[in-house]
């Protein structure tokens, strides 16, 4: 693989011209710059672009690390950031945890070693250890106690009142609600949004806890907490995710329980899989896009030197309606 060396040797001209023109960093001739793109085209070179990041303190690369790349939502939202990243002329380095606090502290020694410019982080599990890291972030759907780290996050309290008013309109009374993991800030939230609402109708929802976001693996585990339950005893239910709310429609029509006849289902995302299951989910949508494009907004306004005086953005949720309410 041709370098800097291989360019200056068969073009005759030093180290730093080939440097400068490379990097943008000084006055080349215009016959220089004609010669050495002529040597650059025929020698196949590709600029070494952590190299570059190195001398130019600009890497061009935007890390993203997300907590799961098996829930839709996630795939969709990386998706969405990196083409308007790429819009902007960056690329992404996408660091997948898995919740797990030790996997999100390697992927950010592995970004901070790129040198990235910034970071989009969802759901930390390490907000602590955040303070020491000197580089622009945004935090997604996670709260940090550090006023140097903006949240970006959609209204899940909000968005948790909207599911019961929804479920409520439709005539449910006897209501279930399948709750995330306490540890996740965003689950919390839709928890007492739905808690709240209900009260002030009078009605108590019973709570079935999941201390897993998802669990595709093991379709026991599901079962097995679902079977001490008589499902058939509620009219409604609110699951706190897309993706939970599927096997839960499984879980009900393996058990012959009519979806929405017997029982009314509503998740939570609106992730691209909602219309691919029959019937079709209704749920909360978190706006993907405008979550994506104010993290980029936020991240750039820091990484220009900005002050942002807001430390926490949230996104309106609405409902979406489909077939299983």
């Amino acid at each position: 693989m041709a370098n800097i060396r291989d360019i200056a040797r068969e073009s005759g001209l030093s180290i730093g011209t080939i440097s400068r023109y490379i990097n943008s960093t000084g006055y080349v001739s215009e016959e220089s710059a004609k010669k050495i793109q002529m040597v650059i085209n025929e020698m196949n070179y590709t600029p070494n672009q952590h190299a570059r990041a190195l001398f130019n303190s600009k890497s061009k690369i935007i890390g993203l690390v997300f907590p799961s790349l098996i829930n839709p939502y996630f795939s969709e939202l990386a998706t969405i950031f990196e083409h308007l990243l790429q819009e902007k002329g960056y690329v992404i380095i996408l660091c997948n945890t898995e919740d797990s606090r030790e996997k999100e502290l390697q992927a950010l020694e592995l970004l901070k070693g790129f040198r990235v410019e910034g970071i989009i982080l969802g759901r930390s599990q390490c907000k602590n250890e955040l303070n020491k890291i000197n580089i622009p972030m945004i935090s997604y759907e996670s709260t940090v106690e550090n006023n140097n780290i903006i949240t970006v996050s959609a209204d899940n309290y909000k968005g948790g009142a909207q599911a019961f008013e929804h479920l409520y309109k439709k005539g449910c009374r006897k209501l279930l609600h399948i709750k995330g993991p306490t540890s996740f800030e965003a689950t919390q939230l839709r928890y007492e949004g739905f808690i709240d609402a209900a009260n002030k109708k009078g009605i108590k929802p019973e709570i079935i806890n999941f201390d897993t976001d998802f669990d595709l693996q093991n379709k026991n585990y599901i079962d097995g907490v679902l079977d001490n339950y008589d499902m058939k005893k509620y009219d409604g239910i609110f699951v706190f995710n897309d993706i939970v709310a599927a096997q839960m429609l499984r879980y009900l029509n393996e058990k012959q329980i009519k979806v929405p006849k017997d029982i009314k289902l509503l998740g939570f995302d609106n992730s691209y899989i909602c219309d691919l299951l029959s019937p079709r989910l209704s749920t909360i949508e978190q706006p993907i896009i405008s979550i994506a494009e104010r993290c980029i907004e936020l991240l750039f306004e820091i990484i220009d030197g900005k002050e942002v005086y807001e430390k926490e953005h949230l996104i309106t949720t609405r409902i979406i309606q489909r077939e299983t309410t």
